[in-house]
């Protein structure tokens, strides 16, 4: 049975608040004898027993000086060890924040109020935020703004159409609504409001309409909006900002020529605020940004003590904040899909957890006093934020379109698909601002969620939850249904989270996905014209895809001595070419009333490394029409023979390249 340590030890049992607030600290051993000896309590052990020249140092250092201080920092007061006057660091920017329970006592010696470190809201939170958003003002360069090749008007006044003015503490709020030929619009530093509408919505007296907008620009009353909104317009003010920018305010809710307007201007909007707030922990409106900490007790130390004058305190010690500890479950705007391009496009984000306060711009990170890697980043926060945003603008040197097409497809899509969306109908204009920022710096069309170039593999998206590890395809027999939504081609018709296995399987055989040479695209896109107006973003403009490519046949039948249906290579002069010893994965989709042997129509998308990408059919017109059934993949039975080899190839060969139209 573990015996608890002692409050206090033979070491501190003497210790004051005046002596640990001094310049001097108070002294804690002498000698490594005498620390050695003593009863080690949490305070001592929590200070020293890292360092191994206390607890085993060279015969010559046995006579030292440990002592303890409190000290502040720009996150609040902190106890540190010095041994001989030089600072004891376990691990560098490791520290333990010390806080006192009486308000009075902790003003009167500067040591941090504990309601103060465990609010958000506490002036002590917000003018660290405040000094984050500052240092990377001065000394990065990620404020610059985002231009959009489609709208000229927009690049001229950076800022959005209207904003809401909250100017200074007690300062009446209003809505402005800027001249669309003001100069002025240009100058003026305004934040953003990332947060969750809930499953009810937004309260009618929050919202902008035909209704309210005449009143809401003479002066809102900020007592009837959300708590979320009423946080982000004092944490703005504090913040040094007089301009707010919130969905449901600053766009008319009952207009959609608005919406659309407006909406196209998302990368715009976001990418040019000063800073973004994100509301992570609030399920819905009323939620709120400022929210006590919900600190882990385990993770803290308590230890009354006394003043010179015989005072009672309490002190709480707090190590720093691993990241493991700020968010052990994703966040409810971390699941939302309307905060993914918020993220992505912002230069500066505050989020604001129920577990504390971390900035992110796309140079670093910060959380407390540390500047964490982006590795522990994605411990709490996906690795899609703006440092991500950044890079996929900008992008690498070389072939930039089919770095930026990877991107779209190995990382945001599949992020994006995974969160959650109310309307289906929302899923284009959610992800609207990335593909309009996107498609400024890619000779391609947009086409409902993927890209006209490389448009081979685009087309190659599964559904994420059908995702199987079989050596090859599964057939799924599915009762007649409905047909597909339209376009059946294109994710954002789905439900359902996507993801795009040929980057899984170049990476499993040791390629990288970088190198382009490797893979090949074997569908043309023929409709080469590229839209330039905005709502191009917003919806889906074209249903029907025209493509060159290879249609090919295959049968089912029966497997030798298993019972399962197997692939039969269906060539167009009647032949059928054995497969049984190919391998792959995906899925085949056939109706159980079907004939095992009926033919099915795939078309040739892409090749991998080794395997061959296919897009199952079905033909709903003829003579080319058809839809979307399914993704399947094989790779050739490279150590099976000859034979097998030729079956592979001689099917390959009878398809020559057509015109066909996806619906």
């Amino acid at each position: 049975m573990e015996i608890p340590r002692p409050e206090t030890c033979c070491l501190c049992k003497d210790m004051t608040l005046e002596a640990l607030c001094s310049p001097d600290g108070y002294r804690n051993a002498m000698s490594v004898e005498e620390f050695q000896e003593s009863d080690l309590c949490d305070i001592c052990v929590g200070m020293w027993w890292r360092s191994r020249y206390v607890w085993n140092p060279p015969d010559s250092q046995r006579q030292v000086q440990l002592k303890v201080i409190i000290e502040p920092s720009r996150a609040g007061t902190v106890v540190r060890a010095y041994r001989d006057g030089k600072l004891q660091q376990y691990k560098p920017g490791r520290v333990t924040y010390v806080t006192i329970a009486g308000r009075d006592i902790a003003d009167e010696f500067h040591v941090t109020w504990d309601e103060d470190r465990l609010y958000t809201g506490s002036d002590l939170n917000v003018e660290l935020a405040k000094s984050w958003m500052l240092e990377c003002q001065q000394r990065h360069d990620c404020g610059s703004a985002q231009e959009d090749k489609n709208n000229e008007t927009m690049n001229r006044q950076c800022t959005p159409r209207r904003l809401v003015y909250v100017g200074t503490i007690n300062e009446h709020i209003r809505l402005i609504e800027f001249d669309s030929n003001a100069l002025d619009r240009q100058q003026v530093s305004y934040a953003t409001l990332s947060h969750c509408w809930g499953p009810n919505g937004i309260p009618d007296n929050a919202k902008t309409t035909d209704l309210t907008l005449p009143e809401y620009t003479k002066g809102i009353d900020v007592t009837q909006l959300p708590r979320t909104f009423r946080d982000a317009i004092d944490l703005t003010r504090r913040l040094g900002i007089e301009y707010l920018w919130i969905d449901a305010l600053c766009i008319r809710q009952d207009s959609k020529l608005d919406w659309e307007t407006e909406g196209s201007t998302m990368h715009l909007v976001y990418g040019n605020s000063t800073v973004t707030i994100a509301a992570e922990s609030s399920e819905d409106s009323n939620g709120g940004l400022f929210l006590p900490l919900n600190v882990n007790p385990s993770y803290n130390k308590k230890l009354s003590i006394s003043t010179a004058n015989g005072r009672s305190c309490c002190l709480l010690f707090y190590p720093t904040r691993y990241p493991k500890t700020v968010n052990s479950e994703t966040p409810a705007l971390g699941k939302r899909a309307w905060a993914l391009q918020e993220r992505v496009m912002s230069p500066r984000i505050l989020h604001f957890f129920d577990k504390g306060i971390i900035f992110e711009c796309r140079e670093q990170y910060n959380i407390q006093d540390e500047k964490l890697e982006e590795r522990q980043c994605r411990l709490y926060l996906s690795d899609t934020g703006a440092q991500f945003g950044r890079a996929l603008i900008t992008g690498p040197t070389g072939n930039v379109s089919w770095w930026r097409f990877k991107q779209w497809c190995n990382i945001l899509v599949p992020n994006y698909s995974s969160r959650k969306i109310t309307f289906r109908s929302d899923k284009l204009p959610a992800i609207s601002s990335i593909a309009s920022a996107l498609s400024q710096h890619v000779d391609a069309s947009y086409l409902s969620g993927i890209w006209s170039n490389d448009i081979g593999f685009g087309l190659a998206w599964q559904n994420l939850n059908a995702r199987n590890y079989s050596a090859y395809p599964t057939v799924e027999k599915v009762a007649p249904a409905p047909p597909p939504p339209r376009p059946s081609w294109s994710w954002v018709s789905y439900d359902f989270p996507v993801y795009w296995p040929i980057w899984s399987e170049m990476a499993k055989d040791g390629w990288s996905i970088d190198d382009h040479t490797v893979a090949r695209n074997f569908v043309e896109y023929k409709h080469g014209e590229r839209p330039t107006h905005p709502k191009q973003f917003m919806s889906v403009e074209i249903r029907r895809l025209h493509l060159r490519g290879r249609i090919l046949m295959f049968s089912l039948v029966p497997g030798s001595g298993n019972g399962k249906l197997t692939m039969a290579l269906q060539c167009r002069d009647g032949s059928f070419r054995d497969c049984s010893h190919f391998y792959g994965g995906g899925s085949i989709t056939v109706s159980p009333y079907s004939s095992p042997d009926s033919g099915y129509y795939c078309l040739l998308l892409c090749k991998g490394a080794s395997a061959w990408f296919f897009l199952q059919l079905n033909r709903v017109e003829l003579p080319n029409i058809y839809e979307r059934m399914n993704l399947f993949w094989l790779q050739g039975p490279w150590n099976q023979g000859l034979k097998s080899t030729k079956n592979w190839d001689y099917w390959l060969d009878q398809s020559d390249m057509e015109d066909l139209v996806l619906v």
